[in-house]
């Protein structure tokens, strides 16, 4: 077991539901969790740190991705107040 499966085995223990689970698909090292919004949480692999459990001081935020439905009504978000 990688430390990704380990880490996604942890999480839908807790009760985290997902998306897309790294056993569905065609991409097996990619998961998606879903955030108590229903938004996706990307869940990748470190390959690095080469563990085979997961610690979670070994978790880091590598990234944000908005979906927007609206442009106008999300531009005036304040998270995109200074992406224009």
């Amino acid at each position: 077991m990688s430390a990704l499966e380990d880490a996604c085995s942890r999480l839908e223990g807790l009760g985290v539901k997902f998306q897309k689970k790294l056993t569905e698909g065609r991409m097996k090292n990619i998961a998606f969790a879903l955030d108590p919004d229903g938004y996706w949480v990307e869940l990748i692999g470190q390959e690095k740190l080469q563990k085979k459990e997961t610690d979670i001081a070994d978790y880091r935020f590598n990234h944000t991705m908005f979906r927007i439905k609206d442009p106008k009504v999300s531009l005036k978000y304040p998270a995109f107040i200074n992406c224009r």
